[in-house]
């Protein structure tokens, strides 16, 4: 896996698209970029530091991307100092943990040489990535976005791209914005596997899906005619090249015709930079400049404020989460509490239909207390399932189930009272029994007695004294075998 993964390109040309995919694939972005702008509504993923330096140094140098950097431009005081500022940079980077680095600069193809000293003195050897896009689209894309004329950024373009390959001698990965669209997944994987980035084939597809929009996909040349036949040519040369497989022999000859071509007019470009002196840029750059730094700034501030927003309603999240966490492990205790509660009270009720059954107490009041232990299961089961978060209906429920325990506690009373007047009846009963037993016996013993057997006799005589008259032995022979059987 590589340190550092340097993207460039011409500007307009999917450079943002390209440090986009290397982040979501595995890369670094800085953590400190370039505000989101209209040009680049997903993020422009620039590194803010690198940006500023670069853009410093173009300004005192009074350089512009639309041509080839003025002589001697490296030994100047302004490149030493941007270089060891980004020395530092670089260094600070390289310290951090995660993947390579992303870094995105699209003005850095015309400083591979500033770059180089960076990256011998740190040590580092990145992987270039050079981005490409039709040059009819460039155009039409910097006409809308920054009302640039098709001239000067067919001039961007070819400067740019020759600058690059030339100084890179063909070890760059070169990147067609159109193969985002016509085969992504394959572009990604490409991209991934000269990165050193391992990624699945499902995380690859996500990714994908993700940051290839349709609404990238622009190609509207408006009728645009290329003037310069460099750029023709080039781009003709560079179609045939993709990733790291292109023939480099071919590329060459384009690339010095190229050259050639833009060597014919360095005279005009010595003209331009020796009217714009390094210590005095034009007033419309520096104007541009203060602009710039003045947005950044307002940026910043604009995006530090989001940035504590963020952070307060992450507390406030985070506060309500522990409160919904309390507030849920007060209503599990609350209910495991009714549970018991509810297990008391079931624990009773059998217990009162034990003493219902052995007290033999009618079926119209055991139906009743079914009726109402059945409506109290329910009652239970429906507060059971709407308990959580419902912490009204919780005491509801209470309410409901102390009426309950008032309603047991008043039938339990009843069942005692009947209890106790039942087995005072039982008592009574029982004592009756005993005395008609009593009864029994000694109204069996009078039977048996030989005077009431005398008196019998006697009266049976006096209502009837010829009956009884004749009657009379038979009868003393009857008492006199009952006494004798007695006495025996």
């Amino acid at each position: 896996m590589a340190e550092m993964i340097f993207v460039i390109g011409s500007g307009r040309s999917g450079t943002s698209l390209a440090a986009q995919m290397l982040g979501k694939l595995g890369g670094r972005v800085s953590d400190d970029l370039v505000p989101v702008g209209e040009q680049n509504p997903d993020g422009a993923y620039e590194d803010k530091f690198v940006f500023e330096a670069i853009s410093k140094l173009m300004l005192e140098l009074g350089a512009t991307p639309n041509m080839p950097m003025p002589q001697g431009w490296l030994e100047t005081p302004a490149a030493r100092a941007c270089i060891n500022a980004l020395i530092e940079k670089v260094d600070a980077e390289l310290q951090r943990d995660g993947g390579p680095w992303v870094l995105k600069e699209p003005r850095s193809a015309l400083l591979i040489p500033l770059w180089r000293k960076v990256f011998n003195r740190t040590r580092v050897a990145p992987k270039y990535v050079l981005t490409l896009r039709d040059p009819k689209n460039v155009c039409v894309s910097s006409l809308k976005q920054y009302g640039q004329s098709i001239d000067i950024t067919e001039l961007m373009w070819l400067n740019k791209n020759v600058s690059a390959l030339s100084e890179l001698g063909g070890s760059s990965y070169l990147l067609h914005y159109e193969s985002w669209f016509a085969n992504p997944v394959e572009t990604a994987r490409g991209l991934a596997d000269f990165a050193g980035l391992p990624i699945d084939e499902t995380t690859l597809q996500a990714v994908v899906g993700e940051a290839v929009k349709p609404r990238l996909n622009r190609s509207d040349f408006l009728d645009v005619e290329l003037k310069n036949p460099s750029v023709a040519t080039l781009y003709q040369a560079l179609q045939a090249c993709n990733g790291l497989d292109y023939g480099r022999d071919q590329l060459k000859v384009a690339l010095q015709q190229a050259m050639a071509a833009m060597d014919a007019f360095s005279g005009w470009v010595q003209l331009y930079h020796a009217k714009k002196s390094p210590a005095q840029p034009a007033e419309a750059a520096k104007k541009d400049q203060e602009k710039l730094v003045r947005q950044n700034r307002e940026s910043t501030a604009l995006l530090e404020q989001v940035k504590q927003e963020l952070t307060e309603v992450l507390q406030r999240e985070s506060q309500i989460k522990e409160d919904l966490a309390q507030q849920n492990q007060a209503l599990s205790e609350q209910l495991q509490q009714t549970k018991n509660e509810l297990a008391e009270v079931l624990l009773r009720e059998s217990q009162l239909l034990g003493q219902l059954e052995s007290g033999r107490l009618n079926q119209q009041s055991l139906n009743l207390v079914a009726v109402k232990l059945v409506e109290a299961t329910q009652t239970v089961q429906k507060i059971e399932q709407t308990l959580a978060g419902k912490e009204e209906k919780l005491e509801v429920f209470r309410t409901r189930m102390d009426e309950l325990q008032k309603q047991i506690a008043q039938k339990n009373e009843r069942i005692a009272r009947e209890v106790v007047e039942a087995n005072t009846q039982r008592a009574r009963l029982e004592q009756l029994v005993r005395t008609n037993r009593r009864l029994k016996k000694r109204n069996g013993a009078i039977l048996a007695s030989t005077s009431y057997q005398l008196s019998l006799v006697f009266a049976h005589t006096m209502r009837s004294p010829l009956k009884g008259f004749f009657l009379l032995p038979v009868n003393l022979f009857s008492v006199l075998k009952k006494w004798r059987a007695r006495g025996e």
